[in-house]
């Protein structure tokens, strides 16, 4: 392990002494120097490499006051990531500390027993780190690979460091160039006496690599650090040889191997570590997604922003690609949300036994939202609402069926309200933003009191409970009957699900991305467990606009069938 880095939060009167001296040093270069006289003392022609000697410099300082002390004593040279200047944060313009999770990344690293089950000496060194979009980890890495042979040159010295990423040069190019930009931020270094692809920092090679070429990094004499950004998204042909790229100098060279990413497919090189067990594991593994990054790098509203989108439990919460979820083919999802005009509904084993043709005169679901025609009494109107329990929210959907057709045109929802303002939205779903001549309002049975009061405020009976079986069933199938309809889930949820299937079976359901992403975002990472032979309601996302989606649909019959029967 290189002296000093597990423990430079707690700084010592050594670390003070050459702090002063580095900063004396530093005083005596003046701030106009000229670019040739830059070039001269930092760039050596000869061997093609930046000297710069930063012994003795953290690379940040872990505790909050005593770095603000350092800072204001030093005048902004107090770390290395001061030094050059702190990361930035593109929507706010305003410059980030490093974050505790970056913290976890540094102890990962340098500190040999963090995440390390019994200190297993194989684990050393090695780090798999599953992220999420925009956590900032590539950054970190850019400002670490520098300061490694900055900070401890003899350590470095005649050694190299591979940055591999992308299926094209050009992706890792883009990685090097962000890192000479730093360097450019902090040293005022001209970047174009530079390879595109190489920069060598006091005889440490750093260099560039396409990941689709790991032959490309074989045979480096004495590799320290192997960072592997997006590694999620190798190609699987190449994976057995990125790995044994990676691996095969840990006998040589012991260096630092690093694979971080984003989740992306399943069986892919961030899954296959995850997998594997503590025993036959030889990485560290850390997980940085979004509960890690909430008030640092996000807010609550970026986050839910972020949830309309129907890759959001990949992106932010590590799902891989193919997990996403099984009780509907995607196929039957991207028919209704308009992304491709064609169906091909399969059997199972994969033969298409009915293909659907999108009609040309088709009234897209965009023109049902912003005609009132199409919203008002002349276009049956079917709701279902999912009353909260517990932390869970009120959830409603509400459906018009024009031209045969169902369209899921709104979506709401309340956060532990009270019956009287659930009851209140519920009546102007009904009569005022979805108006019809026969109504149906479809409830989860187990919330009697919502209702009872409902049922009260428009007029209906309200105790529905004296019906017989067979007489409350008529009286909710009859558009005439019943507007408030109770609905047992234990009798009827899994019939629900299969009629929602065959309406998008049969290209008779549309849904936005859009215009009801938690919707959309429930149907695409709905799940059918298949050991529990049942709908798996903890695995999908946004379960309670689910639930309601699918009460909604009781109302529309396929043919002479529907969920209901005697």
């Amino acid at each position: 392990m290189i002296k000093g880095l597990a423990s430079l939060s707690s700084l010592d009167d050594n670390y003070k002494l050459d702090l002063k001296k580095y900063n004396d040093e530093l005083s005596v270069i003046p701030r106009n120097e000229s670019i040739e006289s830059k070039r001269s003392r930092l760039f050596d022609k000869g061997n093609d490499t930046i000297n710069i000697n930063l012994e003795g410099l953290p690379f940040w300082i872990w505790d909050d006051h005593f770095h603000t002390i350092q800072y204001e004593a030093t005048g902004g040279k107090c770390c290395f990531v001061d030094l050059i200047g702190r990361p930035v944060n593109h929507k706010t313009g305003l410059s980030n500390p490093l974050f505790p999770y970056e913290q976890d990344i540094f102890l990962a690293l340098f500190k040999d027993s963090f995440l390390n089950p019994n200190n297993d000496p194989k684990r050393y060194k090695h780090l798999w780190i599953k992220k999420a979009a925009g956590a900032g980890i590539t950054e970190f890495f850019i400002y670490l690979m520098p300061f490694l042979p900055m900070a401890y040159p003899k350590q470095f010295e005649n050694s190299q460091m591979a940055l591999i990423t992308g299926v094209r040069t050009s992706k890792a190019i883009e990685i090097m160039r962000r890192l000479k930009l730093k360097l450019l931020q902090g040293f005022r270094i001209p970047m174009k006496m530079f390879n595109e692809r190489v920069i060598q920092i006091n005889g440490c090679i750093i260099e560039a690599y396409p990941a689709t070429n790991p032959w490309s990094y074989h045979g480096l004499a004495n590799l320290k650090f192997a960072f592997n950004d997006e590694a999620d998204k190798f190609p699987k042909s190449v994976i057995d040889d990125v790995m044994n790229g990676n691996e095969r100098y840990w006998g040589k060279s012991d260096p630092w191997t690093i694979f971080n990413s984003t989740a992306y497919e399943p069986d892919g090189l961030m899954e296959r570590i995850e997998k594997q067990s503590e025993e036959e594991c030889n990485y560290k593994r850390l997980y940085v997604l979004m509960d890690k990054l909430l008030g640092y790098i996000y807010t609550d509203d970026d986050d839910e922003r972020a949830k309309a989108s129907p890759h959001y439990r990949r992106e932010y919460w590590g799902e891989y690609k193919g997990e996403k979820g099984n009780l509907f083919p995607i196929e039957y999802l991207q028919y209704a949300n308009y992304e491709t005009d064609i169906l091909e509904v399969k059997n199972f084993d994969g033969t298409v036994i009915r293909t659907i043709h999108r009609a040309e005169n088709e009234t897209h679901i965009e023109d049902v939202i912003s005609n009132f025609r199409y919203l008002g009494l002349a276009y049956e109107t079917s709701i279902g609402c999912d009353p909260a329990y517990n932390s869970s929210k009120f959830a409603f959907i509400a459906n018009k069926k024009i031209d045969g057709i169902v369209y899921a045109v709104g979506e709401f929802e309340l956060q532990s309200p009270g019956i009287e303002e659930a009851t209140e939205l519920a009546k102007n779903l009904i009569y005022k933003d979805y108006p019809t001549y026969h109504p149906k309002f479809w409830v989860d049975a187990s919330s009697i009191p919502f209702i009872r009061a409902l049922k009260k405020e428009i007029g209906e009976e309200v105790d529905y409970h004296r019906y017989k079986e067979k007489d409350l069933i008529y009286q909710m199938q009859d558009s005439a009957g019943l507007i408030v309809c109770p609905i047992t889930f234990n009798k009827w949820g899994d019939r629900m699900i299969y009629h929602w299937r065959r309406m998008l079976e049969l290209g008779l359901y549309r849904v936005s991305e859009k215009i009801t992403p938690m919707l959309y975002m429930s149907l695409i990472s709905a799940k059918f467990s298949e050991d529990h032979n049942k709908f798996n309601k903890k695995e999908t996302v946004y379960n309670d606009q689910f639930d309601a989606g699918r009460l909604a649909n009781i109302n529309w019959s396929i043919g002479t069938q529907g969920v209901l029967y005697v």
